[in-house]
């Protein structure tokens, strides 16, 4: 009997160590052990200087972030497999949505590029499901030009990063800078 007893005893207090420790598990918070990754897209076409900054300013923040380019994306195979796969893994993303508009008199400087706007829906739809992300926030930035025609409807109520130009249209490299860092510096405070 006195076995009996103690056999009971040791399960009781097994089963009572392993609650406890599962709930010592799940309110426990662990260090990320990974980095959060940006996706970034443009056109071909658009301003290699706010190209440069962009990338100058994810460069800034290496040691906290990873980010993949997509026209550094060269690996073979379909670029949209590609493409979906590095959105799909991406916390955060900018997308500069803006190229030179063809000469022809049309009322706009800028329009956006197709193929940028479809990965910019991809990024929105990826960061508005927070529980897809395991309850992480996430966010993008979108970058366009003031000459350009309004938004697309999903993306008019983001916070649009208008690239700022001096009156002769030549860019404001450090206010695009301190911009883009404020951003991103208010996407990381939020992970």
């Amino acid at each position: 009997m006195e076995l009996y007893e103690t056999n009971r005893t040791q399960s009781r207090m097994t089963s009572s160590a392993l609650d406890e420790l599962r709930d010592s598990l799940e309110s426990a918070r662990f260090p990320k052990l990974t980095k959060p990754h940006f996706f970034v897209a443009y056109s071909h076409r658009a301003d290699s200087k706010v190209r440069v900054v962009i990338q100058q300013v994810l460069h800034q923040y290496g040691k906290q972030v990873e980010f993949t380019d997509w026209a550094k994306v060269h690996e073979p195979g379909n670029i949209n497999t590609h493409i979906a796969r590095e959105v799909a893994r991406s916390r955060f993303g900018i997308c500069y949505l803006s190229e030179p508009a063809e000469t022809g008199g049309g009322q706009h400087a800028f329009v956006d590029n197709p193929n940028v706007v479809f990965e910019a829906g991809m990024l929105h739809a990826r960061t508005s499901e927070i529980d897809g992300n395991e309850g992480e926030p996430c966010g993008w930035i979108p970058v366009r030009e003031a000459g350009s025609p309004p938004a697309p409807f999903d993306f008019a109520s983001e916070r649009i990063l208008h690239v700022p130009r001096y009156e002769d249209g030549t860019l404001d490299a450090d206010e695009l800078r301190q911009q883009l860092v404020d951003r991103i510096e208010g996407l990381l405070h939020q992970a």
